[in-house]
């Protein structure tokens, strides 16, 4: 078991807790492209033509590939996504080999630790001394505080809000019509 070091403390829970949910936006931004895809390509066909059920298990799995793919690659070559790099958190590998494993069993233990909107874990990093969710136990890491200097900080959020945004507005070319009509707001 690594020792708690001060130059290395372990990350406060509703830093985790904020980091998943600014990971979270960047998520459902990245989402909102394939969505206008299929929804415009689904305003071209025969109502008759689609299956819901496949089309619900479809889009399961695309978001199941998003969120898993986007957590195991930026943690794997970063040591940590968008909303902990911009928190200053970075999730550490106890044994520093094999980046893409570790991301990888982390990550996919997201899946236990999602459990009743990520209560499970909560309470185990609540109850852990190392502040650890199931997925860090089985892998082996922690997450830790470290400090981001305010370069680094501002390029994040400018990352951060520019792909959101950007996301947004492919998402909304892709699909005009899947925007609101105002114009009935401005009488």
């Amino acid at each position: 078991m690594m020792p708690r070091t001060a130059a290395e403390p372990f990350a406060a829970i509703g830093d985790r807790m904020l980091a998943l949910i600014l990971d979270r936006v960047v998520i459902v931004a990245l989402l909102a492209i394939p969505a206008a895809l299929l929804v415009e390509h689904w305003s071209q066909l025969d109502s008759r033509l689609t299956a819901p059920l496949r089309v619900t298990i479809a889009a399961a799995m695309i978001v199941l590939i998003v969120v898993l793919a986007y957590h195991i690659v930026l943690e794997a070559l970063f040591g940590a996504t968008l909303g902990k790099g911009l928190l200053g958190l970075q999730v550490r590998n106890g044994a520093g080999d094999r980046p893409w494993l570790t991301a990888t069993i982390r990550n996919l233990l997201r899946l236990i630790d999602a459990l009743l909107f990520y209560a499970l874990a909560f309470l185990f990093a609540a109850f852990s001394p190392r502040r650890q969710r199931v997925g860090d136990l089985v892998a082996g890491t922690t997450v830790i505080e470290q400090h981001v200097d305010w370069g680094a900080r501002i390029a994040l959020i400018l990352i951060w809000v520019a792909l959101v945004a950007g996301c947004l507005w492919l998402a909304a070319w892709l699909c005009p019509s899947c925007l609101p009509d105002l114009h009935h707001f401005a009488s």
